[in-house]
């Protein structure tokens, strides 16, 4: 159903735009390891952020392929 919708592009962006908060989160505990706590803290706040937009697009990605029915969910 994505497919046909043509948001398939869509929904692979999100997957490397998730890979990202990964990366933040990885770089969020190394730094709490390191006693960095404001990198900690910084990276933590950006992977939130991330995630966040990952959510809102692929809540939209869902309703507009008709894959869930219902409201979009304010992230």
């Amino acid at each position: 159903m994505i497919d046909n919708a043509t948001l398939l592009e869509e929904l692979e962006g999100n997957v490397t735009l998730f890979d990202e908060g990964k990366a933040n989160v990885t770089a969020a505990y190394d730094a709490l390891e390191a006693e960095d706590y404001e990198g900690a803290v910084a990276n933590a706040t950006q992977a939130l952020e991330i995630f966040r937009e990952v959510f809102r697009s692929i809540n939209s990605i869902l309703c507009e392929s008709e894959v869930q029915r219902g409201q979009i969910v304010d992230g």
